[in-house]
């Protein structure tokens, strides 16, 4: 086998190591292939391809590395960094340096398969043809459960199997017996989610205190300067779109703003907020950070540009609106009027959906990165029909056992 990471070129936050966690997702899966005569190839950043042996000694001699210039990849979008995200969101074809250079490590190092870690519809073009993965973490709620991920093989936050078979995962037919367990299943994941952390109930309390002022949707803001805000949406500052969010939505709403725990708005700009709209309401210090899993088990509806908690949203019945491009935007409006009238999940879809993400779509980092093999039997099973998403919605390797050890909850 030979398998080639893609790992995004280009500088966001200012920062050319932002996406060094990525390097152990790949030092992860190169540790644990079975095959002896396996070959890896890294086609990033300079900055990353010479992280890669400063972060793995072990694996950093074992992958060839194919350095991209940074800028070069964004130099087809006028080196505007903005252009250049909404480009990972297109169809990839055009004339483009980045891809020119992809084709050539295509050529040269001849991988059967190419595993990439965000949304880039340039590196999809170059790559087309060979069997691809898209690794990112798992729709599923995570806060108290270990970490996961999800590896599609037909696309990343445009193309995925969550987005184009939607309408087939909510209808998946279930024994009886295995709908009863998920449905137990779920209860107990939102009863952690209520629990996992004493912030999360410190949290909840707060929330309470703002149902007098209407039905809470919260707002998943998402960190700027990435991707999934810049080219899932359209330039607008974070504080522009929580006032568009708040002025549309509907009649008896409140928006509560929930953060990403690595990013959040200043409390100044927060108070400006405030005391520009009454459809505004913020929860005090960092109780609006990282907890939005917590709070969905109180709030009413949740609106978001692309977050994968979304997903968790739905699962635990509420109102969803998915504002970007995503794959979630498939199983919810994209207008936030429409919140109050979105069809939230019953209790035979939550639980189709649910077989789906634990059946073979999400996996256990501590087994992908720690079981020889894991990789190749995933690929395999995914390939040997010659239809992988067929694969994926056959449910021949689903268990109440399996789906409970994905969130480490016993029996």
């Amino acid at each position: 086998m030979r398998l080639l990471f893609f790992v995004e070129p280009a500088v966001f936050r200012e920062d050319p190591h932002f996406l060094a966690p990525h390097l152990e997702w790949v030092a992860g899966l190169v540790r644990t292939s079975s095959a002896g005569s396996a070959c890896f190839a890294l086609a990033s950043s300079p900055a990353l391809c010479g992280a890669l042996a400063e972060q793995a000694p072990d694996v950093g001699p074992r992958v060839a590395k194919y350095p991209l210039d940074s800028f070069g990849a964004t130099a087809s979008s006028g080196y505007r960094r903005l252009g250049y995200a909404s480009a990972l969101y297109g169809d990839g074809h055009g004339p483009c340096a980045l891809k020119s250079t992809l084709e050539t490590v295509r050529r040269e190092f001849a991988p059967d398969c190419v595993v990439l870690t965000s949304q880039n519809a340039i590196a999809e073009q170059a790559f087309a043809g060979l069997p691809m993965l898209r690794m990112e973490q798992a729709p599923l709620p995570r806060a108290g459960h270990p970490l996961r991920f999800c590896l599609d093989p037909c696309g990343h936050q445009v193309g995925s199997v969550l987005e184009v078979q939607a309408q087939a995962i909510r209808n998946l037919s279930l024994d009886p017996a295995v709908r009863a367990g998920l449905t137990r299943l779920l209860h107990d994941v939102r009863q952690r989610a209520a629990t996992a952390d004493e912030r999360s109930v410190r949290a909840l309390a707060e929330l309470a205190t703002l149902r007098q002022h209407g039905r809470l949707a919260l707002l998943a803001m998402q960190p700027p300067d990435w991707i999934t805000y810049e080219g899932a949406l359209y330039p607008i500052e974070p504080e522009g779109l929580l006032m568009s969010w708040a002025d549309s939505l509907p009649q008896g709403w409140v928006g509560v703003p929930t953060y990403h725990p690595t990013w959040r708005l200043p409390r100044p700009m927060e108070c400006v907020l405030a005391d520009s709209t009454d459809r505004l309401r913020f929860l005090p210090g960092d109780l609006a950070q990282g907890t939005t899993e917590a709070l969905l088990t109180l709030a009413d509806g949740f609106v978001t540009i692309s977050s994968s908690a979304a997903m968790t949203a739905l699962l635990f019945g509420k109102h969803a609106v998915v504002t970007g491009k995503s794959p979630y935007a498939s199983w919810c409006p994209r207008e936030v009027i429409a919140l109050k009238d979105s069809a939230t999940f019953s209790e035979q879809e939550a639980t189709s959906v649910l077989a789906f993400l634990c059946n073979r779509y999400v996996h256990r980092a501590d087994r992908l990165f720690t079981e020889p093999g894991y990789l190749e039997s995933l690929l395999s099973a995914l390939y040997s029909s010659g239809d992988p998403a067929a694969s994926l919605l056959n449910l021949d390797v689903l268990s109440i056992e399996g789906s409970r050890a994905l969130f480490a909850l016993g029996d």
